[in-house]
């Protein structure tokens, strides 16, 4: 079955973020992608408690970790912008405690998550939407969870910041 222009789109965008963060992390960062083998699935559990299906948020694109801590997480968004949308990703990232990549036949990690630094990136054409983003990275308050800054980004913005050799955080 072949790939939509959605899921190219995706694809490619993930292998973009993924060879940016390498370039621009330091060699103690580990870098990994979902949608390939491990899923990277987020938990909001206590340390002692099982991770399973009641405490899992969502499933991540892309996590930088550092010392068994996730420092970044990269979401990467086609369709599905609407505010509601954007704020519903944030708020179920804001909520994890650990990430953990499943793997089929082996152990399970959990990595922390405390002090995240979360980049979303987006795509849409219009002024507006972009003034609805612009109003959601301005006003959405993420204390008391696991993200320290977050930003989002529409996908020209991040490749200018791509050429520059720059992290949005």
């Amino acid at each position: 079955m072949a790939k939509t222009i959605k899921g190219d789109w995706h694809e490619n965008t993930l292998k973009e973020v993924v060879d940016y963060l390498k370039n621009n992390l330091s060699d103690e960062y580990k870098v990994m992608r979902s949608h390939t083998h491990p899923k990277l699935q987020i938990f909001s559990c206590e340390n002692d408690e099982k991770i399973g299906s009641n405490n899992r948020m969502a499933d991540v694109d892309i996590i930088a970790v550092k010392d068994n801590k996730v420092e970044y997480v990269v979401e990467v968004q086609k369709d599905g912008n609407r505010p509601k949308d954007i704020i519903g990703i944030i708020g179920a990232i804001n909520l994890a405690t650990f990430c953990s990549p499943y793997k089929r036949k082996g152990e399970r990690y959990k990595y922390v998550m405390s002090d995240v630094k979360f980049i979303l990136i987006v795509t849409y054409k219009s002024k507006w939407k972009r003034e609805q983003m612009n109003l959601i990275n301005k006003k959405l308050l993420v204390e008391g969870g696991c993200i320290k800054k977050y930003k989002i980004l529409e996908y020209g913005d991040f490749l200018k910041l791509k050429e520059q050799g720059k992290l949005p955080l």
